[in-house]
């Protein structure tokens, strides 16, 4: 199966092949990392670290209020997990 013979709702997902023998393993490690992924903290991070983009360009403005202490929040959450 390739993936232009996946299903429409699988199609957009990301892959990872074991096709080749001599690939075996790093494939696995690659799914061991994509399973223990914390896909919430990435989606935080991303959208904090655009955020920070922007302003750093003029074209946002600081984070104020609930919006500040939910990045602290994040922040201080993010530090206990290293």
């Amino acid at each position: 199966m390739s993936e232009a013979d996946a299903p429409a709702e699988l199609s957009s997902l990301n892959w990872l092949f074991f096709i080749e023998q001599n690939q075996i393993e790093p494939s696995f490690r690659a799914l061991i990392a994509s399973l223990n992924t914390d896909i919430e903290w990435v989606r935080e991070h991303t959208k904090l670290t655009d955020r920070a983009e922007r302003w750093d360009k003029g074209r946002a403005s600081a984070l104020q209020g609930h919006e500040l202490e939910v990045a602290e929040q994040w922040l201080t959450l993010s530090l206990n997990h290293i």
